[in-house]
């Protein structure tokens, strides 16, 4: 096993201790902010292919929401200032949508 796989491991038992203690949230509100700069981070030649990583993350995310009984999640996609960036800063934006539309068979009832 990974350092990552352990700490990921560590990490989600310690919230599922942490939600099984309280009361869940109604709504929970995801910002995507960041994947660019993690693709870079990650010396990825193209930063946009953060987004599909992202993409992928929310995906796992939203299926935590679910399995807990969390029934609303708001997902920000970008910021103002994102839809203002020229060239890449929306390039590959997009893939962070597909699947989520009503018309996706994949989509397991999200809108």
């Amino acid at each position: 096993m990974r350092p990552a796989d352990l700490f990921y491991a560590l990490y989600a038992r310690r919230l599922r201790r942490q939600t099984a203690a309280g009361p869940l949230p109604k709504h929970i509100g995801l910002i995507m902010d960041g994947n660019r700069r993690w693709a870079r981070q990650m010396g990825m030649a193209n930063p946009s292919i953060g987004h599909r990583y992202g993409a992928e993350h929310v995906e796992n995310v939203l299926s935590w929401c679910e399995a807990a009984g969390i029934k609303h999640v708001t997902v920000f996609v970008c910021s103002t200032e994102n839809l203002q960036r020229r060239g890449n800063g929306r390039d590959g934006k997009h893939v962070l949508t597909e699947g989520l539309g009503p018309g996706d068979q994949s989509n397991r009832g999200w809108r």
